[in-house]
């Protein structure tokens, strides 16, 4: 059958009807799918989030390309919106969309501060009670974690690239880096010329940023002093998230395909007078039109399919089959996002994928699920330029339960709105509760930003909506979620910070137990026993660890509140979870600082009860002498002693009285810490 994407005509905005006839039974074809029309209002499109597969690599190819120039027709229509209206009130001037836009060691020993029991998260170090597995450069480094606190390196290997994060499962390591053109096979890398040699070597339209890979090594440290690489597997497309349940590892990668982006072609800008008249503005965005639309339908699979290399066969191929990667019935942008399934307890099996068509969203997996969800700026994006007809965001289920097996597609639902991260959804008991903000709030626009919960349950091939609570937090947004068993927490902000207690107990009548309002906002929210809940936020600017007392879960009450001392300090715990490191038997709590006048970095450490919060102790790391040392970025324990770790060392101290460091290792083994700025705003290749 031949696509009618050979044809070259001045498109009009794709309406649902036309899209949703498009859909064949099982794969997705475009013949027919569109007409040519003059240059008009446009229309926006229902969306629909349900995937499909493709059957076939013709039909992907399609589906492809259409994406693609829809995506480029919004864009530039957004783009043309702005030039028309500056350009004069003749007749025809361009409008817009009506509407608002509105403990497995021998000691007591810490592990990643998940979000989910049984779902381990990778991260830049681990620990196993008796070493400590971290990261420098491109290399993984085995620490013993000795007696009295001492560190001694036991062994180190070289996996390449920028080493981003790390999994420890037995005898095997599993490290996860950042690659560039230089790294990778000349078969990875993304073409950096069109076909008419126009660049576009971007990263969703933007030229700046050079292309990334990602890279899985597998190493044996069954011998700690002496690792070895045994296996690699690259892929076009950059490291997202993984997640660890048992032996079975899920890595998502998400591949952006830059060939299929917009291009601006800015010699059509050259004549003096394109934007005097509307008509003349007209014109110069149907020349970018016609291009853009020309580029893309020349363009072959070849030309954007990202691709994989795996050192068990040594050959290069797709990223995923064609007719094993799903699209959603609307696009919801150019990219593709992977799912990598492992077996750690074979690590010589070929690993599985599953592959969805649309820009980066959020990931979240519980022991037996894995969701994906549209990306939170294309839902934005869409609804601003009146792509859409609805600000709605889709979440795929995956079933993951299976250790031996890839993930299997299960169903998908839709929600109103956009989720911040991935702390917004939470599974129990079969049913997933998400929390979404829809609205905006802007210099120019009314504040109409409202927020939800959402109670969604698999039914068929459906993520059927049985529960919503809507109106939180009118003229706010979400800046901080938590999902917990039948409890529910949701921190909004605009000017205070409410928060709200949430009942799930009946997932079809989510409601409102209880609000606190006061000055600042939360970030990270994290559970404390029954009756308490801390969280890591900002006040007026200032890093603030706050006690609630849930007890009475309908009127929750402040405890306590502490301050780093003034505003120049800052901490990774603010924006990353997994720099929160919590003994929830002690009640030891470490955070890790950052001063930026004097470049002082290490950690506070806190005792935290029901009764309140009390700074005790502060592991200061490397003086804070070396400006390219860079902040503390994570903690551990093993026993009775606490290890800060920073870019380029690990410092330990004795939880009794850490103020005096007990001892420091050096991370890098040729030259100083000052080389890592060199080295990195080097591409990842040492000078």
């Amino acid at each position: 059958m031949k696509s009618s994407l050979t044809k070259k005509p001045t498109w009009n905005r794709f309406r649902v009807s036309i899209f949703a006839a498009c859909i064949a039974a099982g794969a997705i074809t475009f013949t027919g799918c569109y007409h040519v029309e003059d240059w008009n209002e446009i229309d926006s499109v229902e969306v629909n989030h349900a995937l499909n597969g493709f059957g076939d690599c013709t039909s992907f190819e399609a589906y492809a390309k259409l994406a693609a120039i829809q995506l480029m027709r919004a864009r530039v229509e957004q783009a043309r919106d702005a030039d028309a209206q500056w350009a004069g009130n003749e007749e025809g001037v361009f409008a817009g969309a009506d509407g608002d836009i509105g403990d497995d060691g021998e000691s007591d020993h810490s592990e990643t501060n998940n979000q989910e029991e049984g779902v381990d998260e990778a991260d830049l170090i681990k620990t196993d009670g008796n070493y400590l597995y971290s990261l420098y450069k491109g290399q993984l480094i085995i620490v013993e974690a000795g007696e009295e606190g001492a560190l001694g390196e036991a062994g180190r290997v070289e996996v390449g690239g920028y080493a981003n994060e790390l999994f420890i499962y037995n005898d095997t390591a599993v490290v996860f880096s950042s690659l560039n053109d230089n790294d990778v096979s000349p078969e990875l890398r993304y073409d950096s010329q069109s076909l008419d040699g126009v660049n576009y070597d971007c990263w969703d339209g933007w030229c700046w940023n050079e292309n990334q890979y990602a890279r899985i090594s597998l190493i044996d440290i069954s011998e700690k002093t002496s690792p070895q690489v045994i296996r690699t597997v690259e892929y076009s497309g950059e490291y997202v998230t993984s997640r660890l349940v048992d032996n079975a590892l899920r890595v998502v990668i998400y591949s952006p395909l830059p060939a299929l982006e917009t291009q601006w072609y800015w010699e059509e800008y050259d004549s003096d007078s394109w934007w005097n008249s509307v008509s003349s503005v007209n014109t110069m965005y149907k020349k970018i039109i016609q291009r853009n639309e020309d580029r893309i339908n020349a363009l072959t699979l070849d030309d954007f399919m990202p691709g994989k290399l795996d050192s068990a066969d040594g050959e290069v191929g797709y990223i995923t089959d064609c007719n094993e990667a799903l699209g959603s019935m609307t696009p919801t942008g150019i990219g593709l996002t992977t799912v990598v399934s492992m077996d750690l307890d074979d690590v010589s099996k070929e690993s599985a994928t599953n592959t969805v068509f649309g820009a980066r969203g959020i990931v979240y997996a519980s022991t037996s699920a894995l969701y994906l969800t549209t990306s939170r700026e294309y839902v934005m994006d869409a609804f601003i330029t009146g792509l859409w007809q609805g600000e709605t965001s889709g979440i795929h289920k995956f079933d993951i339960a299976r250790s031996d097996a890839a993930a299997f597609y299960l169903a998908t639902g839709s929600v109103s709105g956009r989720m911040l991260d991935q702390f917004c959804m939470g599974e129990h008991n079969d049913y997933l509760r998400v929390a979404t903000t829809t609205g905006f709030a802007g210099w120019f626009e009314n504040n109409n930003l409202e927020n939800h919960v959402y109670v969604l349950r698999e039914q068929g091939k459906l993520l059927e909506t049985v529960g919503t609570l809507d109106g939180l937090g009118l003229g706010e947004e979400i800046y901080a979620a938590r999902f917990m068993g039948d409890r529910g927490y949701l921190v909004t902000f605009f000017e205070m910070d409410p928060l709200y207690t949430l009942d799930m107990s009946n997932p079809a009548a989510p409601q409102v137990a209880g609000e606190w309002h006061g000055p600042g906002y939360s970030t990270y929210l994290h559970p404390v026993g029954e009756n308490s809940v801390l969280s890591v936020g900002l006040v007026d600017g200032r890093t603030a660890l706050t006690l609630y007392d849930i007890a009475n879960f309908a009127a929750p009450t402040l405890v306590s509140r502490l301050f780093f001392p003034d505003w120049e300090y800052s901490s990774a715990a603010v924006y990353e979870h997994k720099a929160f490191t919590f003994n929830s038997e002690s009640g030891m709590l470490a955070l890790p600082y950052y001063e930026y006048e004097d470049n002082g970095t290490g950690l506070f450490l806190y005792d935290v009860q029901v009764s309140g919060v009390t700074l005790t102790s502060t592991l200061q790391l490397n003086g804070g002498s070396d400006f390219y040392e860079g902040a503390a970025r994570r903690s551990a324990y093993i026993g009775d002693y606490i290890y800060g770790v920073s870019r380029c060392r690990i410092t330990s101290g004795n939880l009794s009285d850490p103020s005096v460091a007990t001892d420091t290792i050096e991370l890098f083994n040729v030259g100083s810490c000052d080389d890592y700025n060199d080295w990195y705003w080097g591409g990842g290749q040492d000078w």
